[in-house]
């Protein structure tokens, strides 16, 4: 059952809760460790591929295994497939029958995610073809220096409309998705590199 949002949203940035967990990577408690599913689960409709086959993964829901999710709440894999079992029980996640065991849907996702609403540009003003957008958005994700910013603007002018909004709508998902932050690509190199287009693979 969606729990009342009477009292409205709080927009806290998502690198904010990362750093959070990262000082205190065991969720204190199962209020805590659904508030990361929110957190991990897909902010937009990805494709991915398994074993040759092509799997949609719609905006609210995962494919992260019970292991990727152990590591995520700091828990046993036992403890995390307990949670995962009373969530599906009361129906606040919903586990989806198409042949993968981890792929699961939050059903009220957009009710809990508040979405920002877009800023149109200032009359007058040149349009930049939405470089500045994917450059504070690509920092305030990823937390890195704010470099060479003149190369990636040129890289990110060579792009088509559809890889500017890939680039721009990929950046978590890269991001989430890296072994080790430490190797996480400046902007330019996301972009020169395409490193929006990966495609990734899950294990279960």
């Amino acid at each position: 059952m969606l729990e009342t949002t009477e009292r409205g949203y709080v927009m806290v940035p998502r690198q904010l809760i990362h750093d959070i967990i990262r000082e205190c990577p065991e969720a204190a408690g199962e209020q805590e460790a659904f508030l990361r599913v929110l957190l991990y689960a897909n902010y937009k409709e990805s494709v991915y591929r398994r074993n040759g086959v092509e799997y949609v993964c719609a905006r609210g829901e995962s494919l992260f295994s019970y292991l990727q999710w152990a590591e995520i709440l700091g828990w046993s894999r036992g403890r995390t497939m307990r949670f995962f079992k009373r969530m599906f029980a009361c129906e606040r996640l919903v586990h989806l029958d198409d042949g993968l065991s981890t792929h699961i849907r939050i059903p009220d996702y957009d009710v809990r995610i508040s979405r920002a609403a877009k800023k149109e540009p200032a009359s007058g003003t040149p349009s930049d073809n939405g470089f500045k957008a994917f450059w504070e958005q690509y920092h305030e994700i990823t937390r890195k220096d704010k470099v060479n910013p003149g190369k990636a603007r040129k890289v990110w002018n060579k792009l088509s409309a559809g890889e500017r909004i890939a680039a721009l709508e990929n950046i978590e998902t890269y991001y989430y998705h890296l072994n080790n932050t430490l190797f996480c690509l400046q902007a330019v190199n996301y972009l020169s590199h395409k490193a929006f287009l990966n495609e990734y693979e899950y294990e279960y």
